[in-house]
């Protein structure tokens, strides 16, 4: 994979608001894309990331999330700016979710039936890869 141009990525943004939300043919969003490639920089992942938050949590075809591809990624630089990237973005997406949530959560009853999420099973799984990946 290439390196990215924070210009064209803001310009194709700014032209088609939903292009972060657009799978190709393997279900790979431009976040799974960004994070094989290499000498991409913070901003990259900050305006991906920032016009399509759920895409850090999204699997493609072959069943890997933007962080696999990111814990793979030969380029250490990119590989660490990918995983703490995803990882802010997680916690954002978090604290919107338990805003949400603490409505919904009102009722004792209702939080007991809650089973764990696969979202939540998932934000365990990269905190722990980024944990292990900067070690």
């Amino acid at each position: 994979a290439g390196t990215p141009s924070e210009s064209i990525v803001s310009l194709l943004i700014e032209s088609f608001p939903e292009s972060p939300r657009a799978g190709d043919a393997n279900n790979q969003f431009p976040i799974h894309l960004a994070c094989q490639a290499t000498q991409v920089s913070g901003n990259i992942f900050a305006i991906l990331l920032s016009s399509f938050p759920e895409g850090a949590c999204e699997r493609d075809i072959h069943g890997n999330y933007p962080c696999d591809y990111a814990t793979w990624n030969e380029d250490t630089a990119t590989k660490v700016i990918a995983l703490s990237a995803l990882v802010q973005n997680d916690a954002t997406e978090m604290r919107r979710s338990l805003q949400v949530d603490d409505k919904q959560f009102s009722n004792p009853k209702i939080f007991d039936e809650q089973p764990t999420s696969a979202r939540t099973q998932k934000r365990k799984r990269l905190t722990n890869e980024v944990s292990f990946s900067m070690l």
